[in-house]
């Protein structure tokens, strides 16, 4: 993410794709002429969205309550980042089915959880 708010990164990482929302660079694009698979999944779309700045009181069960609504999560994580500025919250959201459509839903529209903006 860029800024002070938090955001979903997105880039290759371990093999997989991952994702971003708004204000933050999408690398790894699924571009045209990728081929939909079974459900509308497309084979290079992102599964995995990374999640910047959240609020200290978000849980892991918050993420896989929320994003459960866009899609079956496969995979929900939290981390606190100490640094010399403070700690600093991050996670992820991994889908088990990424579609294009989901790819929209989660970088194109406002996102947030329990009050706390997520974009």
């Amino acid at each position: 993410g860029v800024g002070d708010g938090a955001g979903l990164g997105s880039a290759a990482y371990g093999g997989e794709m991952e994702g971003e929302l708004p204000g933050a660079r999408a690398d790894g694009d699924a571009a045209a002429g990728l081929n939909a698979g079974a459900a509308g999944h497309v084979k290079g779309t992102a599964s995995r969205y990374l999640l910047e700045n959240l609020p200290e009181e978000l849980t892991q069960k918050d993420l896989e309550d929320y994003f459960s609504v866009f899609g079956e999560v496969e995979e929900a994580t939290l981390r606190t980042l100490d640094g010399a500025s403070g700690k600093r919250i991050s996670g992820s959201v991994k889908f088990a089915h990424p579609t294009l459509e989901l790819r929209k839903m989660m970088l194109n529209e406002r996102h947030e959880i329990r009050g706390f903006p997520i974009a």
